[in-house]
């Protein structure tokens, strides 16, 4: 990581996001069913032991892999549960070109709403930095890198192959994980606007405002975040510290670049072939910035 992402990360973490724990908890990754067919793989549930000196929390993991022996894994938090993801996500889709999926629902490491915290992961983990609580989506941002690491130990999975991904304020959390966390091989953003993948300082007439978001989601958000546009805090800066990563999910500081492909689509993005998945990559609806790649 260069010494500029690492201010981003911090500024950012001050600022905008919160700052996580510096302690790691303890972790367990536990089957709760065999795996059952689905398509042209299999799916499977698997619990996220989650605990600390001040108890334990679950967290359901719902995995969807494909029929080869270790596959790259799209990773997700998703809004409505794992049942509805089975139901509505094109998980064949995936499968059939040679990618699995990953998903839990946001809600399990802390429920959308201003008291979410008093159910959620929080109050079992040591107190925040009081200069910089945890919002929302910085919990989020966490639980993502904690399903990587336990994704990393499981034979199936190409551990240098995850790639995080997310929609509006998932998106949000999906990008902000990935910045600061290098084990991630790429991360893809849809429509994660204002405090996302769009800019603080620009608004199109229309569209949602720093000043909105934090009044209307003000607990996504440390106390200590802006709520008028400022140069210094821009979310450009979180799309840029996300690259350039090596293959193995390791910055790099000298690549070559990549070319970019076509603009992704909601509906073409998972056709892309899985060798492919190793540049970090954040996109809204008009941008799509690839990274460079060692």
């Amino acid at each position: 990581m260069t010494i500029e992402q690492t201010r981003v990360i911090d500024d950012f973490g001050r600022y905008v996001y919160g700052i996580a724990p510096q302690a790691e908890p303890a972790v367990e990754l536990r089957a709760l069913d065999q795996p059952v067919t689905l398509g042209a793989g299999s799916r499977s549930r698997h619990e996220l032991i989650i605990s600390t000196e001040r108890g334990r929390h679950l967290v359901e993991l719902l995995l969807c892999l494909p029929n080869t022996d270790r596959s790259p894994v799209f990773s997700c938090l998703n809004f409505n549960g794992n049942d509805d993801v089975l139901a509505t996500f094109p998980i064949d889709l995936l499968l059939r070109n040679g990618y699995g999926l990953a998903t839990v629902h946001a809600d399990a490491f802390e429920p959308d709403r201003a008291d979410g915290a008093a159910e959620g992961v929080r109050r079992i983990l040591p107190d925040p930095p009081a200069e910089a609580p945890w919002g929302t989506i910085g919990v989020w941002a966490w639980g993502l890198s904690v399903v990587r690491r336990e994704l990393a130990n499981l034979p199936h999975i190409r551990s240098d192959q995850v790639i995080a991904i997310g929609h509006s304020r998932m998106g949000k959390a999906a990008l902000w994980s990935a910045a600061q966390d290098q084990g991630f091989a790429a991360v893809i953003s849809n429509a994660a606007g204002c405090s996302g993948d769009s800019l603080h300082t620009h608004r199109a007439e229309g569209t949602e405002d720093i000043a909105a978001i934090t009044g209307r989601f003000g607990y996504w958000f440390t106390p200590a975040t802006p709520t008028s546009p400022t140069g210094t805090m821009n979310c450009r800066s979180t799309r840029t510290s996300c690259s350039p990563r090596s293959p193995r999910g390791r910055s790099t500081s000298a690549a070559a670049p990549r070319t970019p492909g076509p603009t992704p689509t909601a509906s073409s993005w998972p056709c892309a072939r899985p060798d492919s998945a190793t540049a970090a990559v954040a996109r809204s609806d008009s941008t799509y910035v690839p990274a460079a790649t060692g």
